[in-house]
């Protein structure tokens, strides 16, 4: 088996590491180029979905690798419509059936979808969190759809942990919780991606609210469209794990390497 990259996850490459080049005409189609070696080989395709773009060059590509004889081991670090109706990643997926590909990987997807191998980065973020000497934090489910999240970590840490409940109206998000909050302890929120930050800044100010003296977030996925906002002003630190490109900004974010199990992926 090989490995390749695409320019999607070129920030995980290492030197000596394959990526697949492509280049785009002027109406914005794409032009793949195809080393002449790929041929009668499994490849592992290391690729991210962010993008409808992205989406179309994977649907190429992958017949592209077909007409070479090439089956393939998709690993998709990010996987975008995961937070929607399922039917929706379903419809996107379909061009992917009854080809070449042998199956398809990603890391914490938002929910489960049939097809779908849904690798858990929770060992990675407890190691973190050990060598941080955070073990005493509260870990907290910033609503129900994170609780067996949090709980996977929790049981890799040996951490409290909690859940919040969220509510949400148009423009408005509103959090709460049906546990009382242990009081002096420090907390750290888990979720699976981080986009505008609305519903992390609603978690946040309720936790300090609530007298939690300092609150640390942890998310898989830094998709942040709009960039990091004031809305991290008040935390204690911001960690992102690195399935997307790390985003340029002046906020001492961190982003925790998943190259590692990368490999691990392919063996699945």
């Amino acid at each position: 088996m090989v490995t390749y990259f695409t320019s999607s996850t070129s920030h995980l490459t290492l030197p000596g590491d394959f990526i697949l080049e492509s280049s785009q005409f002027s109406d914005g189609a794409y032009d793949l180029h195809l080393p002449d070696e790929v041929r009668n080989c499994t490849v592992q395709l290391i690729h991210n979905t962010r993008t409808h773009d992205d989406w179309i060059f994977l649907y190429l590509l992958i017949d592209r690798l077909a007409q070479r004889q090439c089956s393939t081991i998709l690993t998709l670090p990010y996987l975008s419509y995961g937070r929607q109706l399922p039917c929706y990643l379903s419809t996107l997926l379909r061009p992917l059936q009854g080809t070449t590909v042998l199956k398809i990987l990603t890391f914490d997807l938002h929910q489960e979808h049939p097809g779908i191998i849904n690798l858990p980065l929770a060992s990675l973020v407890a190691e973190d969190i050990k060598k941080r000497g955070l073990q005493d934090a509260i870990l907290v489910a910033p609503d129900r759809g994170s609780i067996q999240r949090v709980e996977r970590l929790a049981q890799l840490t040996g951490q409290q942990m909690i859940g919040l409940k969220k509510s949400r109206l148009p423009g408005q998000v509103t959090i709460s919780s049906d546990t009382a909050l242990p009081q002096g302890r420090a907390a750290i929120i888990v979720d699976d991606m981080v986009d505008t930050g609305s519903t992390l800044q609603a978690c946040v100010q309720y936790l300090l609210d609530q007298g939690i003296p300092s609150v640390h977030v942890v998310a898989t996925h830094g998709v942040l469209s709009f960039g990091i906002g004031a809305w991290a002003d008040q935390l204690a630190s911001l960690t992102f794990l690195n399935t997307l490109p790390p985003v340029d900004s002046s906020t001492s974010a961190r982003w925790l390497n998943i190259r590692e199990c990368l490999a691990d992926a392919g063996q699945f």
